[in-house]
């Protein structure tokens, strides 16, 4: 530093060392403060980590808070007492005097004085200005910074490092997971207690579904265990674990510490716990839900059948036997709430068909195309994975067949005079019901259709006998020959349009005769028997 040239001069640099050995003073007596709070921090933490460790299952929710806040209340409390209370103290320039002339005693107390004389004012203006300007002289050739010892920041810094030490050590050499009970200190509530035996990766994982009456697997790796790996199980969410549902995990072959088991999940709809136990570990407890294997509680099926059929709608409880084009209305309830469900079909005849839900009830609609199997699938609106499907039912398509016509008489060549009686005799049926039955033949106009039934404008009589008898004239004269045969026919849609199958009987052939006398004298008594009667009448 340079000399000090005038009275203002020496007024100032004294002023200017007292505020700056004030400063360093302030400043070691921080940073040994900041350094003592580090070492008490890390103390008491490897103090909580300890008795974390030491303590059989850790160290309780209630401890760890109470060990928690005193952590905190100390700390407060040292950085109340060693930092913020000397920052509001004022430091003597006297005692900053003292200290530097301590430090220097070369200064033959020379600062002090003048402090001192500075008070008096008796004293002479002139010995106390030369007394300023021998101590800023002395001030101006000595480090006055030098003065504050850094004794108390090295001490602190020493407690901080053995600290440190021991903490770090400890980690090193931990049988159990310092981190965790570091993580548990700060307030980790769902951090479980450190063991020296690791359970991770448990397998089902938290809030996992699982279907009722089914194999549910398990699994974990387990690291520095001691003893068998159990399986605990409760089938009421916790409440109690039976011993019978306590089983030994099974380690892999291949040495990767993974363990496994399974067990029958509960027939009934639920929660489950489940923990896994091993050396001085217990994983920590998982629920199972339990739902009811998915299925369709009851299903209704309206089927509408085509028009022509006259079948109208009929019922069914799932299996389906109709024609092609009929339509399958279907009611269901699921046993569960429902997302999304379908019609699925086992051959690509038929496409899916999407179905509306409403909670567990579920509608669609498919049309019977051909023989086929359908079954509905479904998925749970609540659970992810969870689906279901009914059971295969069978879509048997129905043919609409030919009309059978099967004719008893008249049969091959029948010879009749021109005056008798063509009696037909059999009997016509179709499975969804005659349209018409005509007798065919070929008359002189070309090829003639004699009605032998009123033809009807809708399906209805499936059966029908035929009984009659037709005068042989209507079909031509003596000495012709009559190719016949009785054709019926339904309501069944053709492919080009029309409607009608159409099927016929066996060809017979009508000889038409000559009169014969004698029925032409009977027809005529019976005439005129006729005759008689009406004129008495």
């Amino acid at each position: 530093m340079a000399g000090v040239a005038t009275r203002h001069d020496s007024d100032l640099f004294i002023e200017y060392a007292l505020r700056m050995t004030k400063g360093r003073i302030r400043l070691v007596s921080q940073a040994s403060a900041v350094l003592l709070m580090l070492a008490v921090a890390a103390t008491m933490l490897l103090a909580m980590v300890l008795a974390d460790h030491l303590i059989p299952h850790g160290l309780s929710d209630t401890a760890r808070l109470v060990l928690r806040w005193l952590i905190v209340a100390v700390e407060v409390a040292m950085g109340i007492v060693m930092i913020i209370l000397p920052l509001g103290r004022r430091i003597s320039d006297l005692y900053v005097a003292r200290l530097i002339e301590k430090a220097h005693p070369a200064f033959r107390n020379d600062l002090t004085a003048a402090l001192l004389l500075e008070k008096d004012a008796n004293t002479h203006r002139g010995p106390l200005m030369a007394i300023r300007r021998r101590a800023a002289k002395e001030v101006s050739q000595t480090n006055v910074e030098g003065s504050v010892t850094t004794r108390r920041v090295k001490h602190s810094g020493i407690l901080l490092a053995i600290s440190a030490g021991l903490f770090l050590t400890y980690c090193i050499v931990s049988p159990k997971s310092v981190t965790a009970s570091l993580m548990r200190a700060m307030g980790g509530g769902s951090v479980d207690a450190p063991t020296r035996t690791q359970i991770t990766d448990v397998e089902p994982g938290p809030q996992a579904v699982v279907l009722a009456g089914q194999q549910v697997a398990f699994s974990a790796s387990v690291t520095n265990g001691s003893g068998p790996v159990m399986l605990k199980i409760s089938r009421n969410a916790g409440k109690t674990f039976l011993t019978e549902d306590t089983q030994e995990l099974l380690g892999a072959t291949d040495g990767s510490h993974r363990y496994t088991g399974a067990w029958t999940a509960a027939a009934e709809e639920g929660q489950a716990a489940f923990e896994i136990s091993c050396g001085d570990a217990i994983s920590k407890r998982q629920i199972l839900t339990v739902l009811p294997t998915p299925a369709i509680r009851q299903m209704k099926l309206s089927l509408t059948w085509p028009e022509y059929s006259g079948r109208g709608v009929t019922e069914s409880t799932g299996m389906v036997e109709a024609l092609p084009g009929t339509s399958v209305s279907i009611e269901a309830q699921a046993n569960l709430a429902v997302g999304l469900a379908s019609v699925v079909f086992e051959k690509a005849d038929n496409k899916p068909v999407q179905m509306q839900v409403a909670d567990a009830d579920l509608k669609g609609v498919f049309i019977v195309r051909k023989s086929n199997r359908y079954r509905i699938e479904f998925n749970s609106s609540r659970f992810d994975g969870i689906k279901g499907a009914s059971i295969w039912y069978d879509v048997k398509s129905l043919e609409d067949r030919l009309p059978v016509v099967s004719i008893v008489e008249p049969r091959g060549r029948v010879e009749l005079a021109v005056n008798d009686q063509l009696k037909i005799g059999g009997e016509i049926s179709d499975d969804f019901g005659l349209a018409e039955i005509n007798l065919v033949y070929e008359g002189a106009g070309g090829l003639q259709r004699l009605p032998l039934m009123t033809p009807l404008a809708a399906p209805g009589q499936m059966r029908k006998g035929l009984d009659v008898s037709l005068p042989v004239a209507k079909f031509g004269q003596a000495g012709q020959q009559v190719i016949c045969h009785v054709e019926a026919k339904d309501f069944c849609p053709m492919p080009d349009g029309t409607v009608g199958q159409t099927s016929k009987s066996e060809t017979f052939v009508l000889v038409i005769k000559s009169p014969d006398e004698q029925i032409a004298s009977q027809a005529k008594a019976e005439e005129d028997a006729r005759r008689q009667q009406e004129e008495q009448a």
